[in-house]
């Protein structure tokens, strides 16, 4: 039976074997057994996947049981010799007791026994080996011995020679060499017992190598190329060295210095991972630019090499007149994230970033377009928040009595105009999905969400009384997408195809023939004027204006339907913003289109943006703020810092606040009172 051991064993150390000795009883009384060795396999040499190089040799022994009494073993060790000097073993491997005898095949023998075994026996350099045996038996206690050696490899002859080696530089003198190139280098090397390893070197600037394993082979020659890695020093010149081992660990080494130096003339290489402002869209890899505020940095990423040592990292913003560096010292490689603070007189300029090594080339410059980048003020407001756990759908605000009521989950929470302190939950057996409130604000109008059902929530009393609006005619109100309560005491209930205007004094309701609106729209802070979206006889979308002087829905306009939050207006519907859209109060010549900062031409869909009360500014939700356009121009104000991703906001009527929902799903979410 063949059994396999890997060993590599090899590591410094000795194991010294236990004397034998008398055990005090009578000769008849102990076993004797004699280990021999029948074969050795020749040698193989191999190579692991890692590239380890290892030798094995498959040996045969033959163990012999004399004597009366039966032995059995208690372990073995291997004590490993290997190099020139083989007086003293270099290791030992123990063999436990069950090991061994899973190896020799048997528990025991007896007198006149014997057993065969077949080892595979493996080290990382040729070596010879003893194995040996402990074993006990009949009346012995104390462990006897028997051994055998054996070798893999060659022996030691008396007339050892080292290996010879010789080494030169192939790459033709004329050739420049900078650190990062490849120099080729010849070596020879032999020995008539076999090489075990060769080397092959350079130093001096610096360090490179390269081993092979050679496999017992009694020569080689080989042209090595060996690639020149940095940092390097320039003015040390070149050593070159080639070594070999060979298979009694005999080491020959040869170093040939020369008169070559190493040149930088190479330029680092850049790359550049620009983080786009928030919310923009951009290319990481390319340095678009944006429009920043103050109180935003510029945020981008460098990675630099160079072919043997950085020294800078370079950024610079023409334009603004701001410079600043990064020093390296000793490397190659140098990775760095930079957030670079804005300042609000940099007004508009570029970013231009490059590396410069140790010996003063400078790479190809990464940069953005000439004014690439824009700085905006911040205008600081104070701003008030609170926390709901039901979503903010809708907010109204009422000057005459400072309050707010924000249309949240089941109910409307009626609140502080001011503080958003909670002064009322006015809690519904129906989801609402519109209300409005009358001048004054002690009548609240409540629409289910997209049902048939209309409410009236008298706020006078102690409590709230709430009672359902029903038509005059018996008919039950259809889907209603919103309601509008004017200044001449109607109230217009907007159903899927039909306005329904109800008197809020008699409750007495009629269909308005001149309307065909079908949901969304928005009044005027003044009540006067109301904007709705319609379809006109072909099913065409379109915008009818209604007036409260002449109590007419204008006829329908083609004005186009904006996805971005539809309407707001000023404070007397004279401008109306559909989307980002500004128009004229007939709907018929748009001002101005505004965007987002930082939102390309493909970008179709925007938070919802609120017209300001004199009709010259667009509040537009933009991250942690507001961004105020004008819409004379298209220009950016400034921006107003929130403590939250701003979303919709609704004005207060008489312009005092600005209400900002925040831009969070799920919540819970806050609303932010930003004092005007």
């Amino acid at each position: 039976m063949q059994r396999q051991i890997l060993r590599s064993a090899l590591a410094a150390g000795a194991f010294v074997l236990a004397a034998c000795g008398d055990n005090g009883v009578a000769p008849g009384d102990f076993p004797r057994l004699e280990l021999s060795v029948t074969s050795v396999s020749e040698p193989t040499v191999e190579t692991t996947y890692e590239g380890a190089q290892y030798i094995r040799c498959d040996v045969d022994f033959h163990l012999q049981s004399f004597g009366h009494a039966t032995a059995s073993w208690t372990g073995g060790m291997i004590r490993w010799y290997a190099g020139k000097d083989r007086a003293t073993p270099v290791d030992s491997t123990p063999i436990a007791a069950d090991e061994l005898q899973s190896l020799i095949g048997w528990p025991a023998l007896a007198g006149g026994e014997h057993a065969d075994m077949s080892l595979r026996i493996s080290a990382s350099v040729p070596y010879a080996a003893v194995l040996d045996i402990a074993y006990v038996g009949g009346k012995v206690s104390r462990p006897q011995h028997t051994s055998a050696p054996f070798t893999c490899g060659p022996s030691v002859p008396a007339n050892h020679t080292p290996p010879t080696v010789s080494v030169r530089i192939v790459t033709p003198e004329e050739t420049i060499l900078q650190p990062g190139d490849a120099i080729v280098v010849h070596l020879e090397a032999s020995s008539p017992i076999g090489l075990w390893q060769t080397l092959v070197a350079v130093s001096g600037p610096c360090e490179a190598h390269q081993l092979f394993n050679e496999q017992m082979h009694t020569s080689t020659s080989r042209d090595v190329m060996l690639t020149i890695t940095g940092p390097c020093s320039l003015n040390t010149p070149l050593t070159v060295t080639g070594a070999a081992l060979d298979a009694l660990e005999v080491e020959t080494d040869v170093s040939q210095p020369t008169t070559r130096f190493l040149v930088d003339r190479t330029a680092p290489t850049l790359y550049v991972e620009y983080h786009p402002p928030e919310s923009a869209w951009g290319d990481w890899f390319s340095i678009g630019g944006g429009t920043y505020f103050v109180g935003d940095s510029i945020k981008f990423g460098v990675d630099a090499f160079d072919n043997n040592e950085l020294r800078a990292v370079f950024w610079e913003l023409p334009g603004a007149g701001a410079r600043d560096s990064l020093l390296v010292w000793g490397s190659t490689r140098s990775w760095h994230e930079y957030a670079i603070p804005v300042r609000a007189e940099w007004g508009s300029f570029a970013l231009r970033i490059f590396a410069r090594d140790a010996q003063g080339v400078e790479s190809a410059a990464k940069a953005s377009a000439a004014d690439a980048f824009t700085v905006h003020p911040s205008t600081v407001l104070p701003v008030t928040s609170v926390r709901f756990t039901d979503e903010p759908l809708m907010i109204r605000h009422d000057a005459r009595s400072n309050r707010i009521f924000v249309l949240a989950g089941s109910g409307i929470d009626v609140r502080s105009a001011t503080t958003l302190a909670l002064q009322q939950r006015i809690a519904f057996e129906f989801t609402p999905g519109s209300m409005d409130v009358v001048d004054g604000g002690d009548t609240i109008f409540v629409g289910a969400n997209y049902g048939p059902l209309v409410t009236m929530v008298d706020l006078t009393g102690a409590s709230p009384r709430v009672s359902t609006i029903t038509r005059t005619d018996g008919t039950p109100f259809r889907y209603v997408t919103n309601l509008f309560a004017m200044s001449n005491g109607r109230l217009l209930v907007i159903e899927n195809g039909d306005v329904v205007e109800v008197d809020r004094a008699t409750l007495a309701t009629r269909v308005r023939t001149d309307a065909v609106a079908h949901g969304m729209g928005e009044r005027s802070a003044d009540r006067n004027v109301l904007y709705v979206t319609a379809r006109d006889a072909n099913g065409v979308w379109c915008t009818q204006r209604y007036d409260v002087a002449s109590d007419r829905f204008a006829p329908c306009t083609t004005a186009p339907y904006d996805d971005n939050g539809g309407f707001t207006t000023d404070a007397a519907g004279d401008r109306v913003a559909l989307g980002y859209s500004v128009w004229d109060a007939d709907l018929t010549t748009m001002l101005r289109t505004l965007r987002p900062p930082n939102q390309p031409a493909e970008a179709r869909y925007f938070l919802p943006a609120h017209l300001s009360l004199d009709g010259t500014m667009l509040y537009v939700p933009y991250n942690a703020g507001v961004v105020r356009e004008r819409v004379s121009d298209g220009a950016i104000v400034d921006r107003i810092p929130t403590p939250f991703a701003a979303g919709p906001s609704w004005l207060a009527e008489d312009g005092s606040a600005l209400y900002v929902k925040e831009a969070v799903y799920p919540g819970p979410w806050r609303v932010g009172r930003i004092g005007l």
